[in-house]
């Protein structure tokens, strides 16, 4: 390797670390103070509590990763070739022979190294720094013990309720079930097992029926009863991929969830709201990380075409400016696609061409 590659690339990467050191820092304080004026410093008394805050704010910065780190890019390569700009390194370079899209091949190249890293964060570390950050946020407010307590919802194909404690996926069996049926028969039961989807069989079935007086009493109770008439929706079974793919938010259970034959890429707007809601989060991780590339040549673009300090200066709004109205659309398009309004596939693609037209033309005009 060159030494200038070598020179450029070690101030670009402790530039950046700096800067991501610096946000891990910041963000820590500011969640800390918070705390102390609400009285509540004495959780991190503990190592483990500790501990737990370090992780949590680590899991801070990666859940917001692919938002956070396009702008500390852009930060840090105007840092880098700003700084050379002043010392006239770029000037003794180019008087060498080097062009400016040379001088910046590798940045550029670093750039596609981070992007890769943020498609890693999406499939590896997401899963777990949301795990981290709720713990952590439900011990904050004393509630940890209640998120095992939380109860979900289903709807059957009839419109009637169904209520469970737990899932057992590998089984197939629900657990602490509770039916609504009718306004007057409810079932409650120890587990609801689905080994025959077609026929549902609960274990220690009670059932409770209204009176002639309006109220609830015990009518019948059974060890194991079959419920034919107990049948889930396709897109609302807990069972399939298309259900859980979201509670693990990882880029490859997203994709493998969608049902691409019968979606496609995604122009229709009558595609149903699980299946939007998978398709738009699925886009997001595959475009978001798009964005250091262009945060990267943006910057580079301003820094080394002009050397006027209030040119300079633009360097750092300009890309800042650029990557957070690329983040508005981008989420806008979620919005606008989980409701229907507009197809998903082009009102996502949006943002990112016309992110990529402003970049392709900043980098022609480095020379």
């Amino acid at each position: 390797m060159y030494i200038w590659k070598r020179y450029v690339l070690t101030k670009f990467w402790l530039s950046l670390i700096s800067l991501i050191v610096l946000a891990f820092v910041f963000y820590a304080s500011i969640h800390h103070s918070l705390h102390a004026i609400k009285g509540n410093t004495t959780s991190l008394a503990s190592g483990a509590s500790l501990k737990l805050s370090i992780l949590y704010y680590l899991s801070q910065i990666a859940l917001k990763a692919e938002f956070l780190i396009p702008q500390l890019v852009a930060v840090a390569t105007t840092i880098t070739l700003f700084s050379m700009q002043n010392k006239r390194e770029v000037l003794l370079l180019q008087a060498s022979g080097l062009s400016l899209k040379s001088l910046t091949a590798p940045l550029i190249r670093s750039s596609f190294i981070i992007t890769l890293l943020l498609y890693a964060n999406f499939q590896w570390l997401h899963p777990i720094c949301e795990k981290i950050s709720t713990t952590k946020e439900h011990m904050d407010r004393g509630t940890l013990d209640k998120v095992q307590d939380k109860v979900p919802a289903l709807y059957l194909k009839d419109q009637t309720v169904l209520l469970y404690s737990s899932i057992e996926q590998k089984a197939l069996t629900l657990n602490k079930v509770f039916w609504i049926k009718n306004p007057k028969t409810i079932y409650t039961m120890e587990k609801l097992a689905f080994t025959t989807p077609s026929l549902p069989i609960g274990l220690d079935v009670i059932r409770f029926s209204e009176t002639e007086s309006g109220n609830m009493e015990l009518s019948e109770f059974s060890d194991m009863k079959e419920f034919p008439e107990i049948e889930f929706g396709f897109y609302d079974n807990p069972f399939s991929k298309i259900f859980t793919a979201g509670g693990k938010n990882r880029l490859s259970e997203s994709f493998r969830a969608i049902p691409w034959n019968a979606t496609g890429l995604g122009l229709s707007t009558t595609i149903p709201q699980r299946i939007l809601s998978l398709l738009s989060t699925f886009y997001y991780m595959l475009i978001s990380p798009l964005a250091c590339i262009s945060a990267m040549i943006i910057s580079a673009y301003l820094c080394l075409r002009f050397s006027r300090v209030s040119t300079v200066t633009l360097a750092y709004f300009v890309p800042l400016g650029t990557i957070n109205t690329f983040f508005v659309f981008l989420k806008a398009g979620m919005v606008l696609s989980n409701s229907s309004v507009l197809p998903i596939l082009p009102v996502m693609l949006f943002p990112l061409l016309a992110l990529a037209i402003f970049t392709n033309y900043a980098y022609a005009k480095l020379q």
